[in-house]
């Protein structure tokens, strides 16, 4: 789980995401694994140039795929089905972070914020951009009453989560 733009690995669970999962959590159909954002000192930060922000963010790359992963394969008993999500800036790390067999879930509302942060416009550019391109992808759009925040983010994980495991 990647937490939002400049977000910690204990949001999720601050946030109610955590608590949000805890039947499937509770009868050990997932793990749950969160990491911290690296986005302040990478592509947040505007003191640095992009170039060093991208050598940032591929310093972060090696170590969610050097270590993280690893440790999640080792605490699983071996190779296992990894999916990756986050909110925000979030999920554009747990998109990017996706490699192999992959299968893209986007889900988005239409109400508050979602218009003015670019959030739906976005999600229905990348769906088209990922299905151009043969990958499997959902886009899934919610009603104008949903907004781009935790509580719907919360609703839209647990849904799809127990769709999918």
């Amino acid at each position: 789980m990647f937490p939002t733009e400049g977000g910690d690995a204990g949001e999720f669970e601050r946030h109610g995401m955590v608590g949000a999962l805890q039947d499937l959590l509770a009868a050990g159909r997932i793990k749950l694994y969160c990491v911290d954002s690296f986005d302040r000192e990478s592509w947040s930060n505007s003191g640095v140039s992009l170039e060093e922000r991208a050598r940032r963010h591929g310093a972060y790359e090696a170590w969610i795929l050097g270590e993280v992963v690893p440790f999640i394969r080792d605490d699983c008993g071996g190779a296992s089905e990894v999916i990756t999500c986050g909110a925000s800036l979030g999920a554009f790390h747990a998109a990017n972070f996706a490699r192999g067999q992959l299968s893209v879930l986007l889900t988005c509302g239409q109400g508050q914020w979602e218009d003015t942060t670019g959030a739906l416009d976005s999600s229905r550019h990348f769906a088209s951009l990922l299905q151009r391109k043969g990958i499997r992808c959902e886009l899934d759009v919610w009603g104008h009453d949903v907004a781009h925040d935790w509580p719907w983010w919360r609703t839209q994980l647990a849904h799809h989560l127990r769709r999918l495991c």
